[in-house]
C-alpha cells in the first residue's frame, strides 16, 4: 500500500519495489537545492523545535531527517523528488509507526501506544540486533551503522564496509524490520545540523 518492505521480527516475509517506478528526464536537483527545500519546509511548519539534521542523496530521491532541537530525537523523515523538488513525508515507518508526527498520532489510528515516547519496549540495542539478523539473512555482507531514535521506531543506517548502502527501520514495540526499498543506490550525504 505504501511501497513497503515490512518484515517480521526476524526478517521473514516482505514485499516492495526497489526504486521509484517513475521515470523523469531533465536536470536533477543538487543536494544544496534539496537542503534549501528541506529548510523551507521545516520553517513552514511553524515549529521552532524542528531542525533539518541531514540529507542523503539516493538514485531515486533525496532523504531528509528532521530532528527535535530540544530532545535530539528524530521527529520525522521526508523525501524530495530529484526532478520536481516536491517534498513529502517518507512512506513506511515514518507514516505508520511514528507515534508523534505520523499517522499514529491522532485519528482512527491514534492512541494505540499511548503518549508518544522514545522509551520503547524494544531498546536500541535490541533493534540493532534485529536489524543485523535481517541484513545477515537478506543482504549478506552489510552491517548496521548509525541508529536514530524516532517516536515509535528506530531508523538504522545500512553499511557495505564503511560506505552507506541504504537504511531500514525497526518498530520500537514489536521489533518488526522494514527495509527502505524506495531509495535506490546511495550517492552522497550532507550533515546540516
Amino acid at each position: 500500500m505504501f511501497g513497503g518492505g515490512c518484515i517480521g521480527r526476524l526478517g521473514f516475509g516482505g514485499y516492495g519495489n526497489t526504486i521509484s517506478p517513475y521515470t523523469y528526464t531533465g536536470t536533477q536537483l543538487n543536494i544544496t537545492t534539496a537542503e534549501t527545500i528541506a529548510q523551507n519546509y521545516v520553517a513552514s511548519t511553524g515549529n521552532p523545535d524542528l531542525v533539518v539534521k541531514q540529507i542523503e542523496e539516493y538514485q531515486a530521491n533525496f532523504y531528509v531527517q528532521v530532528n527535535e532541537k530540544s530532545t535530539g530525537n528524530g521527529a520525522f523523515e521526508l523525501l524530495i523528488n530529484k526532478y520536481t523538488g516536491s517534498i513529502y513525508p517518507e512512506m513506511g515507518p515514518n507514516m505508520m509507526w511514528n507515534t508523534k508526527y505520523g499517522m499514529m498520532r491522532s485519528g482512527i489510528l491514534g492512541g494505540i501506544y499511548g503518549t508518544p515516547t522514545t522509551n520503547m519496549q524494544v531498546a536500541a540495542a535490541q533493534a540493532t540486533t534485529d536489524a543485523q539478523q535481517y541484513l545477515t539473512s537478506y543482504i549478506p555482507g552489510t552491517t548496521t551503522g548509525d541508529v536514530t531514535t524516532f517516536y515509535g521506531y528506530y531508523t538504522i543506517e545500512v553499511l557495505n564496509g564503511a560506505t552507506p548502502y541504504g537504511m531500514l527501520s525497526v518498530n520500537g514495540y514489536s521489533g518488526q524490520v522494514w527495509y527502505h526499498t524506495w531509495h535506490g543506490t546511495f550517492t552522497q550525504e550532507l550533515q546540516v545540523s
